[in-house]
């Protein structure tokens, strides 16, 4: 009989170890999923401000140079069909002043 209350005894001590034990493990996976979980947030964070200073950078750097030489390239383009126009007016006005 003595034998039987050690051995339950035993095992009552493993079964609370191994139960203690699950809990403990439990709640550091709890922990490790929150620190993931936060990880990336932070990297999603960090990602949206590099992409927006990109998105600065580019727009910067690329398309105001081209929205200003579309602009330079169009000035010029009515500035020579201003010329051209004024050149043909003088060549009308000089034919039809000459015949």
């Amino acid at each position: 009989m003595e034998v039987l209350f050690y051995s339950l005894g035993v095992l009552t001590v493993a079964f609370l170890y191994v139960v203690v034990s699950v809990f403990k493990l439990n709640k550091k996976i709890d922990y490790i999923e929150d620190i993931v979980e936060e990880h990336k947030r932070q990297t999603n964070i960090e990602y949206n401000e590099i992409y927006r200073e990109m998105d600065v950078r580019i727009n910067h750097h690329a398309v105001q140079p081209l929205k200003e030489t579309n602009e330079n390239v169009a000035n010029e383009v009515e500035y020579l069909q201003r010329t051209i126009d004024s050149r043909i007016d003088k060549l009308e006005a000089r034919l039809t002043k000459n015949s």
